[in-house]
């Protein structure tokens, strides 16, 4: 049973930030005799940065988990083509639903006992 292909390869090169992209996080130097004006400013700025920190970390992440079940399925299909002539082999007259089902049962079989 074969999916269609689709190239993704331009889709994962979207995925991936260059560093002139990326979000620096920026001193503030802070006078110790600010008034309570500029001590609250510096405050809202250290905060918006932390925010903007954070939200560069999550973009960051979720593109990495984006591009690791991109890799996960890519590994997963080549492994099920490995096993498919296998079970054909043994089983004779089995629908393709149920050789699929075979096929990932074993494949998560032999992911379990590294994940034990």
């Amino acid at each position: 049973m074969q999916t269609p292909k689709i190239d993704i390869h331009p889709l994962i090169q979207e995925l991936k930030i260059n560093p002139s992209e990326e979000v620096y996080v920026k001193t503030v130097n802070i006078d110790k005799n600010s008034t309570g004006n500029q001590s609250s400013a510096i405050k809202l700025v250290h905060l918006f940065e932390r925010i903007c920190f954070a939200e560069f970390n999550t973009i960051r992440a979720k593109q990495e988990e984006i591009a690791s079940w991109y890799s996960y399925r890519k590994f997963f299909e080549k492994r099920h083509s490995e096993i498919l002539p296998e079970i054909l082999k043994k089983y004779k007259n089995i629908t393709k639903q149920k050789v699929y089902e075979l096929a990932s049962g074993q494949i998560y079989d032999e992911m379990l006992y590294y994940l034990s």
